[in-house]
């Protein structure tokens, strides 16, 4: 299959998530009962939590920058504050483009391509690695029904587990990796030297940036959304819901999340027994959040093009 051919699939393929959300229309929802949930939204308490979104987008661009410093480069955190508006609303569109357009703006100050995009799959490594130990976890307390008071405590303990597997991977990764290399190849030390730039990423300051991070962007801000269409779910509950709903978050077969985003919530939903229109209702409120997200990057992209320059 020629490069055509595999980008004309994943254009496509990135219409499954719309089908879905099609389908789960005709078969599943009442669209008026959705709509009405929608409707009484409380406008005060949305842009509140979208308030959420550059606050979480700043503890990524501080995370960001100290990834980089690790590899010699040093930006400014506004720089990367921009940086990272700019990625993160390019992400809500195409997974894939939003962590090159990072790579793309580093790589323009001369600092080549194999140290920014280290960065980004140091800073990957992370962003995938928490929501789903945290989906694991969700799935294991709903599994053998945990009671409420031990939600919080038991997501605590696993963020922690979940931090040690994290750097006992890597090491076993480079391990594994520098005794498959031959000493003679001349890449032995490259690559011994890239895992122990990788292992200084993944540091405890980085990974507790991660925690709050995820903690703002998602539980909160999530919550307060729930609070804004009145649907009446505790905390706890909803750190269950957006939990378990991370596992979906992952598949690449959207746009903006629309279809896989409204499936997962309404499964999740249902397992809480909530109704699948209120799930499609705060489905609405995310795309609605994001969107605004996506237009704050196109302004910094219009009237703020981060030009780098050197802290």
């Amino acid at each position: 299959m020629n490069k055509e051919s595999r980008d004309r699939l994943k254009f496509l393929v990135r219409f499954i998530g719309p089908m879905i959300f099609i389908f789960l229309l005709y078969k599943y929802i009442d669209i008026k009962s959705s709509l009405n949930t929608f409707l009484v939204l409380k406008w005060d308490w949305f842009f509140f939590s979208v308030l959420f979104i550059p606050a979480s987008v700043f503890i990524r661009s501080v995370r960001w920058k100290r990834i980089l410093r690790t590899y010699g480069i040093r930006y400014t955190a506004w720089k990367c504050f921009k940086l990272c508006m700019l990625a993160g609303a390019a992400t809500s569109l195409f997974s894939s483009v939003g962590s090159f357009v990072k790579v793309f703006y580093v790589n323009k100050e001369k600092d080549g391509l194999a140290r920014p995009i280290a960065s980004i799959f140091a800073e990957k490594y992370l962003d995938v690695c928490l929501p789903v130990g945290l989906g694991a976890a969700g799935f294991f307390l709903y599994r053998y029904g945990i009671g409420e008071k031990m939600i919080l405590p038991i997501l605590i303990a696993a963020i922690i587990l979940l931090y040690v597997i994290i750097i006992f991977a890597v090491k076993g990764l480079r391990v594994v990796a520098t005794n498959l290399i031959p000493e003679k190849s001349g890449m032995k030390m490259k690559a011994m030297s890239l895992f122990l730039d990788f292992e200084r990423v993944i540091d405890t300051k980085n990974y507790l940036l991660s925690v709050f991070e995820f903690f703002l962007g998602g539980f909160v801000r999530v919550f307060i959304l729930i609070q804004a269409l009145s649907i009446g779910c505790r905390f706890v509950e909803s750190v269950m819901l957006i939990s378990l709903n991370s596992f979906v978050n992952f598949i690449p077969v959207s746009y903006l999340g629309i279809g896989t985003r409204d499936a997962g919530m309404i499964g999740v939903f249902n397992l809480f027994g909530y109704e699948s229109e209120q799930a499609v209702a705060l489905s609405m409120a995310i795309l609605l959040s994001r969107l605004i997200f996506v237009f704050m990057g196109t302004l910094f992209w219009m009237f703020n093009q981060p030009v780098l320059e050197k802290a």
